[in-house]
């Protein structure tokens, strides 16, 4: 869940507080690319691993792939 995300990183000493409060999981959140005034999920994502259910292989994207705006 995307509250648990913001909060291993706030114990990591990454601030994703610009997340802070919005519901949701962190799938949900790239889809969207969530966030607020302060910043969107996609300003933070770097990579990530989605599945492929024609190659039936997982594969790793960088944030490009996403397209965020």
């Amino acid at each position: 869940n995307l509250q648990k995300l913001v909060m291993d990183a706030a114990n990591n000493g990454l601030s994703l507080f610009s997340l802070a409060g919005i519901p949701g999981s962190v799938g949900g959140a790239i889809a969207g690319n969530a966030g607020a005034r302060n910043g969107v999920i996609g300003c933070y994502l770097k990579s990530a691993e989605i599945f492929d259910f024609n190659s039936v292989e997982f594969h790793t994207v960088d944030h490009k792939f996403f397209e965020f705006d």
